[in-house]
């Protein structure tokens, strides 16, 4: 429901931002979640769907993932 909403409100500033703007790139913002993580839901024919061929719970960092952020600190 979140995602919904947050689609939403970028579609009504872009709309909005977007009369009378000239034809020119300002900015350009990337959003995305640090670490290699787990699928955050299995496919629908997914031979593992099923959470116990995982080791940490769907969307999670990965234990390798965790492991590098020990060694940077």
């Amino acid at each position: 429901m979140r995602s919904i909403l947050c689609i939403y409100i970028a579609c009504v500033i872009s709309y909005f931002g977007a009369q009378g703007a000239e034809d020119e790139l300002n900015a350009v913002v990337v959003i995305y979640r640090h670490g290699d993580r787990t699928p955050v839901k299995p496919y629908p024919t997914d031979p593992y769907r099923n959470i116990s061929f995982w080791p940490v719970d769907f969307g999670q960092l990965t234990n390798i993932s965790k492991q590098r952020l020990v060694d940077r600190t």
